[in-house]
């Protein structure tokens, strides 16, 4: 029997509540052929994207940078206050991805990690 599976990486994200974070991406495709794996990167040219941390105080969307469309090198933001008004404990976050044909897929996503700063 084969198995298809399309679940998101899962990345654990820590940071300082009041901090600027910046996640830097680039997206691909690992690709097998006689037996050597090799990065392929996806041209994100026209592509969308949305990234949320989910908190039981506030949900913060963050500014999705594209740095090199076509390495597919992007970087995921939140800024201070952004990160201030989050709840300092365990939540979550994902990176959604939306293609030039409209296809909707959940890249990345896991478990968010505030912290205070004293």
């Amino acid at each position: 029997m084969s198995n298809y599976e399309q679940l998101p990486a899962k990345i654990k994200v820590k940071f300082i509540a009041g901090d600027d974070v910046t996640m830097p991406y680039q997206i691909g495709t690992n690709v097998v052929a006689n037996g050597t794996t090799t990065f392929v990167p996806t041209n994100v040219t026209g592509y969308a994207f949305e990234s949320v941390i989910e908190s039981t105080s506030s949900n913060e969307t963050a500014t999705i940078q594209v740095l090199n469309a076509a390495n597919g090198s992007i970087a995921v933001k939140w800024t201070d206050t952004q990160t201030s008004n989050l709840t300092v404990g365990v939540g979550s976050w994902y990176l959604v991805m939306i293609d030039t044909y409209q296809y909707e897929r959940t890249i990345v996503a896991g478990d968010v990690e505030v912290y205070s700063r004293g």
